[in-house]
């Protein structure tokens, strides 16, 4: 039950808090500068950003709740709560923070630097396994407000990709070695030479193969966070 001095303010952080679940409103923040009764224990969250592309929900630094606020504020108007004294955790949950990275044109996401943090945290959060080599791989992360975090976002640039035909590569390399008359006849499918030796084909043309090598290696969104996942090309 919300006490009713307290009702206008439970009102509209619900309000703001629903909003932030369905995407339609800001992260909701907090600036410990003013610090007041009803406020929530907060966290600093620190986005940054290397490379060109977009960080999503912001860059920079923000005062974020640590606990869910629809809990927190139902916990702060129970007058047998002590700020001072009870431990809100024992019947908060945790907030969470989802963060996206979108590369722009030319560039890849390249992964997620910790800069302060835990590391293991957010590996549980996101389900990534504790050992594995390449970490925070995910071009989309669940952040776990229960600490200050600070995190770098990584792009890489992918220019040289825009003049990257393989296909074609192929042509002129069989045109060098007197297989084909010209480069373009590759594009007959009828070329299909075996590996390490083997001069039977495996069925599929290598232009085809490498036309599909190709389409992998130029998407920017590729996730190798989890290994042994098959990649789906949309057409």
């Amino acid at each position: 039950m919300v006490s009713p001095e307290f009702r206008w303010l439970h009102l509209f952080v619900l309000n703001g808090h629903y909003e932030y679940l369905d995407g339609r409103g800001a992260v909701p923040v907090f600036d410990p500068e003013y610090p007041d009764p009803l406020m929530p224990p907060c966290v600093k969250v620190t986005l940054n950003r290397e490379g060109d592309g977009a960080l999503a929900p912001f860059e920079g630094v923000r005062h974020l709740p640590r606990y869910n606020l629809v809990d927190w504020y139902a916990w702060i108007a129970d007058e047998n709560n002590d700020p001072e004294a009870d431990d809100p955790g024992e019947d908060c949950a945790d907030a969470v923070l989802r963060i996206a990275a979108e590369p722009d044109a030319q560039w890849i996401f390249k992964r997620w630097e910790l800069r302060t943090g835990s590391l293991r945290e957010i590996m549980l959060a996101n389900g990534i396994i504790l050992d594995a080599p390449w970490r925070l791989h995910l071009p989309a992360l669940v952040l776990p407000l229960t600490q200050d975090t600070a995190l770098a976002l990584l792009f890489a640039c992918r220019a040289e990709q825009a003049g990257l035909d393989l296909v074609q590569h192929l042509g002129e390399f069989l045109v060098e070695i007197g297989a084909l008359p010209q480069a373009q006849d590759v594009l007959d499918l009828s070329w299909d030479l075996g590996g390490l030796g083997s001069e039977a084909g495996n069925g599929i043309p290598d232009a085809a193969e490498l036309y599909l090598l190709q389409r992998i290696l130029e998407d920017g969104n590729l996730d190798l966070g989890i290994p042994g996942t098959p990649y789906v090309i949309n057409a």
